[in-house]
């Protein structure tokens, strides 16, 4: 008669267990239900199945399954366009500075000068040009208004300021995202986790005993090759950890020696 081997799944990591969650709910379905009318289903099963997918779902949210962090993405649209505004600005203050006006070529060599005191912040990471278009944009803002008229900077310098000031709440948003995310599983959830799997693991096997193994044995079978497959992780990080302290210990040996 087939029926789910012995599990420990309090042994996993949060990864681990995440990935065995998953993998669970993508059969669960193969269950009987009492709602289809299914042979084999019974209200003792459905409350099972009900307890582990709610538990499963409470793990998620809890922090059991990290998704992508959508601040990275805007963090680099936004820094992209902080990029293409600074070439296209750099571009014309240079054009201008050979303006007929000798008073507009004056104002533009004024700002480039501001352009010059700092490294190209296109070529450097997020962080490194960070501090210099904050900088920059300061500097500009301080310029006197003649200048800034006469430059022609102005509608250069608000859409980067914007840039600059869309690409700060990113990063906000991201640092946000990271926090929750390392957090890590509430003791709480994963507790309920791992009692609503014994549950339904108990369960099965129960009306497995009871009703034969025909109505489970899809389900059944799935649940210990994956236990099989977990098993060879386990032993593998085992011994790897034996091997990891061989090594320490047979080090402070050699130093004692």
């Amino acid at each position: 008669m087939a029926k789910i081997k012995r599990w420990n799944v309090s042994r996993y990591r949060k990864g681990e267990l995440t990935a065995f969650l998953d993998q669970i709910t993508n059969v669960i379905d193969r269950l009987p239900r009492t709602e289809r009318g299914e042979e084999g289903a019974s209200a003792r099963l459905d409350t099972a199945i009900q307890r582990y997918l709610a538990a499963a779902r409470q793990f998620e949210a809890a922090g059991g399954k990290r998704g992508k962090n959508e601040g990275v993405a805007e963090a680099f649209v936004h820094d992209k366009e902080r990029d293409k505004l600074w070439r296209g600005s750099n571009a014309f203050l240079k054009a201008m500075t050979r303006h007929p006006d000798e008073a507009a070529a004056a104002a533009a060599v004024r700002v480039r000068r501001l352009y010059k005191a700092y490294k190209d912040p296109t070529s450097l990471s997020q962080n490194e040009s960070n501090g210099i278009y904050a900088n920059l944009l300061e500097d500009i803002a301080a310029l006197d208004d003649e200048t800034k008229e006469k430059s022609g900077i102005m509608p250069w310098y608000e859409r980067m300021a914007a840039a600059q000031d869309a690409f700060m709440a990113a990063i906000k948003h991201r640092e946000d995202i990271k926090n929750k995310q390392q957090t890590g599983v509430s003791p709480q959830a994963r507790q309920e986790a791992e009692a609503a799997i014994r549950d339904l693991f108990q369960t099965i096997n129960t009306h497995a005993t009871i009703l034969g193994d025909n109505y489970y044995n899809s389900f059944i079978l799935h649940i210990n090759n994956l236990m099989k497959d977990m098993k060879e992780v386990l032993e593998r990080r085992k011994t790897l950890n034996r091997k990891k302290r061989g090594e320490k210990e047979g080090g402070k040996t050699d130093k004692n020696n």
